[in-house]
């Protein structure tokens, strides 16, 4: 496969929706996935490995109680489709999900957590009662139909292996197991209105950029059922990725950008509102979050 071609489908028909510095987002012609196309000197690994580094570990402490929300949230939904077992979470960073799942689960689950960063993995092993390893998801030959669930949030969208990381996912979830994935809506409001400006483009770190729709199709096509798949804004990051998109673009009038800034609070969280009443209907909300089921 060329660098130029789609991560999916393999087709070399796309098209430019933007760039920035060395880096194109492309839309493939064929299956609709948009992409980050990456130079061909460039190593993702390194990236990764640079960027989730210690400042990163820190940013995601900081932010751990608002995590820890949402991650229950997720155990609840979980556990009205499964009820205990063995649960692997890949990309768990410093298992967070992990440690909310030991300490408020109705039922009985024996943990697992995977992630590539050796600083991630150094910290979730003092704080969650879970065995964890430092690899990729393919760099740990976990045993066939092993795992009831397994979970990945914000984690497919930064490896340009879709289809492999699926392949994996269903060799090593026993028949009926749930996958419950979440990833960045490039469909989303907050999308359209902050065009490049948007957060969880987040390029070169995030590879692949997912609709609702195409995660479907890609996701149907690997051997899943879908049981359930929503969006939803949360509200902090909406108003401040809308706030810095302004910034972004009238930073030459900083008396103006000042103005604006004060003033765009209020509105924009009416705005998140408005929005939240409709993303179950049209699928607008910035994160895309499927409940899945292998066949």
């Amino acid at each position: 496969m060329k660098r130029q071609d789609c991560y999916l489908c393999i087709s070399g028909n796309n098209h430019l929706l933007w760039s920035k510095s060395d880096f194109n987002v492309v839309k493939c012609d064929n299956c609709g996935l948009v992409f980050t196309k990456l130079p061909s000197t460039y190593v993702l690994e390194k990236f990764n490995a640079d960027y989730y580094a210690k400042d990163y570990l820190t940013n995601y402490e900081n932010r751990k109680e608002t995590l820890a929300k949402r991650f229950l949230k997720r155990l609840k939904d979980i556990e009205t489709i499964k009820r205990g077992g063995k649960l692997l979470d890949v990309g768990c960073s410093t298992g967070l999900f992990l440690k909310i799942a030991s300490e408020n689960s109705q039922y009985r689950w024996k943990l697992f957590g995977i992630d590539i960063n050796r600083n991630s993995i150094k910290f979730a092993k003092t704080k969650a009662n879970a065995s964890f390893y430092c690899a990729s998801l393919h760099g740990e030959k976990f045993k066939a139909n092993f795992f009831d669930c397994v979970t990945c949030f914000d984690v497919l969208e930064h490896d340009a292996d879709i289809r492999g990381n699926l392949k994996e996912i269903y060799r090593i979830l026993k028949p009926g197991g749930l996958l419950v994935i979440q990833v960045p809506n490039c469909k989303s409001a907050m999308a359209y209105l902050c065009g490049q400006h948007w957060d969880w483009w987040s390029v070169p770190d995030h590879v692949l950029h997912f609709s609702p729709s195409v995660l479907s199709k890609i996701l149907e096509d690997n051997g899943f059922v879908i049981k359930r798949l929503f969006t939803w804004e949360p509200a902090k990051e909406f108003v401040e990725n809308i706030r810095g998109t302004i910034k972004a673009r009238v930073t030459h009038f900083l008396s103006l950008n000042k103005i604006l800034s004060k003033l765009s609070v209020v509105p924009l969280y009416f705005l998140w509102f408005v929005l939240r009443l409709i993303e179950k209907e049209f699928d607008v909300g910035g994160l895309t979050v499927v409940y899945v089921v292998k066949r």
